[in-house]
């Protein structure tokens, strides 16, 4: 940058003393100042380079961020081998074995009963029982260090299929259902029907040695009862008693402090 001076001349008729006595004049109106001529030095500073500068527009747009790519998410659908054949329960398992994530389902059943029935065969979801400890009635922990409670499907079994048919055609429909559904906001899900050991190498179980023993008692209720059966019919049919609780008497212990009033309003 280069420095030029340039000689002005400028009268101080008319100016104020204010103004004046910023360059230094006296401003004393008592005095003739009027056709006194004086001379001011202004400085200027000019720019040496015509170097021109551009705005940066293309700095001043928002920039989106880089999509990030959703995690798949592996979720087993495990059938459990059980005596009572009417009925599916359905472990939905994580791969390292703890339960999958239930909330989307409950608030399926919720809001959407008959959705989920007539589509995905589901009746609703049984607490799970802890089988390490036959004498007790204790929950089943979601996973190794959950202080919560395990949660299966029971699904109702439609006609003679398979349990491999009805696991990979639900595994299908829950990943359909899981990749469109809000509740899965984030994430892609691949359901896959994972057939356990127990389905091969171990007998089949009573429907409490799965569930805890309210539950059994509801969808007791819910699959032999809903057509007025009452609870001494139950009682009396020895082989439902086996399929549900293993022992004969075991069954009977437990439906016989029930009134019939409370087994008619017994709600699955």
């Amino acid at each position: 940058m280069s420095k030029n001076n340039i000689s002005s001349e400028a009268t101080t008729s008319g100016m104020s003393d204010a103004f004046a006595s910023d360059f230094g004049i006296g401003g004393n109106p008592n005095k003739n100042l009027n056709n006194k001529k004086h001379t001011i030095m202004l400085e200027i500073v000019r720019p040496t380079s015509n170097k021109k500068l551009k705005p940066n527009v293309a700095g001043l747009k928002s920039t989106p961020p880089a999509p990030i790519g959703k995690r798949t998410y592996n979720t087993f659908v495990n059938i459990l081998n059980c005596k009572e054949v009417s009925v599916f329960l359905i472990d939905l398992n994580k791969p390292d074995g703890d339960q999958a994530y239930e909330a989307p389902y409950k608030a399926m059943l919720n809001t959407q009963p008959y959705v989920a029935l007539d589509e995905y065969h589901i009746i609703g979801m049984a607490a799970r029982r802890n089988s390490s400890y036959p004498d007790k009635d204790l929950p089943l922990p979601q996973g190794r260090d959950s202080m919560y409670g395990r949660y299966c499907l029971v699904c109702f079994r439609d006609g003679d299929e398979t349990v491999e048919e009805f696991g990979n055609s639900l595994a299908a429909k829950l990943t359909n259902y899981a990749n469109s559904s809000e509740a899965f906001i984030g994430s892609k899900n691949h359901f896959i029907y994972h057939q356990d050991n127990n389905q091969t190498t171990a007998s089949a179980q009573p429907v409490n040695y799965y569930l805890r023993t309210k539950d059994t008692l509801l969808l007791l209720k819910k699959v032999y009862g809903s057509e007025g059966i009452t609870k001494t019919e139950i009682i009396e049919d020895y082989d439902v008693l086996d399929k549900f609780f293993g022992e004969v008497q075991k069954g009977i212990d437990l439906l016989k402090p029930l009134s019939e009033d409370q087994w008619q309003h017994l709600e699955f």
